[in-house]
């Protein structure tokens, strides 16, 4: 889908959808305070359009509809020109005289952004083993600080393992146990 898409299944974009004149872009950009693009002909004007797209995949496509702002940008406080314009130089044949001439215009920049998100069992399973894979690995990286790195080794060393000697075979618990009796 785009921002032309269409709504209305006759192949024409659908106006205050995703089709807007450049009075109401303006109307939107100022909150009513200009009405008519006469009112920034002479100045100019520079106006964002945002289109975002946030969609969740696993629902119906048909609810996946953008929400459009419009907001005027050329408003800055203490710039040489407000609004919107530019120069151009045109000279005579001989280079002996040049004209500069200032246009005004209203610039319109558009911004399409947003997030599209779908489920997967499968991106699951990967995420969830690579943590268990990390959780093993930081076992060991951390085994080996404490066993060869840290100072207090041998206290780390003398809790972690615990030695057997051979008189103490009578007391350490069976590994197997006979059911049979």
């Amino acid at each position: 889908r785009t921002n032309t898409y269409d709504v209305l299944g006759n192949g024409r974009p659908l106006d205050g959808y995703n089709l807007f004149t450049l009075n109401e872009m303006l109307q939107m950009a100022t909150g009513g305070a200009i009405a008519d693009y006469t009112e920034v002909a002479s100045t100019g004007a520079i106006l964002l359009v945002s289109s975002v797209w946030n969609c969740d995949l696993d629902k119906n496509i048909d609810q996946c509809n953008p929400e459009y702002g419009i907001e005027r940008i050329d408003g800055v406080e203490g710039t040489i020109s407000s609004g919107f314009n530019f120069r151009s130089v045109t000279y005579d044949v001989t280079k002996t005289h040049r004209l500069l001439e200032k246009y005004h215009g209203v610039r319109i920049i558009f911004i399409c952004e947003g997030v599209a998100g779908k489920f997967d069992l499968a991106a699951l399973s990967v995420t969830l083993g690579a943590g268990l894979a990390y959780l093993g690995i930081a076992k060991l990286i951390t085994d080996y600080i404490l066993e060869y790195l840290m100072p207090q080794k041998d206290t780390y060393a003398e809790y972690k393992y615990h030695h057997i000697e051979d008189g103490d075979d009578e007391q350490a618990m069976p590994l197997q146990t006979n059911l049979r009796g």
